[in-house]
């Protein structure tokens, strides 16, 4: 919870020095990655968690995302506030998942994956 207040005091230095040359933010590089709950890669990589293997790691990714999503979220507001033409959002991952077969349940498990 603290990294929201430093997040938003680093992005309110960024939006302030740059707002003269940047117009275009990206407050978080591929938000949802950490949705990969199972794997420990993930978490770490793009949430910074380690995690003890009896926590609740799909918690844990549910608490860290909400975390990034108000973060952004305040970077939003601090940048209208700072340049109201400043235009800010995030990048979502997204990768294709192919069907293993032309099977109807094959296909609906992709469509699922992908959603």
């Amino acid at each position: 919870r603290n990294m929201i207040e430093f997040f938003d005091r680093f992005a309110e230095v960024c939006f302030k020095r740059y707002k003269d040359k940047v117009k275009y933010w990206m407050t978080f590089n591929e938000i949802n990655n950490q949705t990969d709950w199972p794997d420990p890669h993930p978490l770490l990589q793009n949430s910074g968690l380690q995690i003890d293997k009896n926590d609740n790691w799909e918690e844990e990714m549910f608490q860290a995302a909400h975390y990034e999503f108000v973060a952004s979220a305040d970077a939003v507001q601090i940048a209208h506030r700072i340049d109201p033409s400043l235009q800010v959002g995030s990048m979502i991952a997204m990768c294709p998942i192919y069907p293993l077969t032309s099977k109807p349940a094959d296909i609906m498990k992709a469509e699922r994956a992908m959603q």
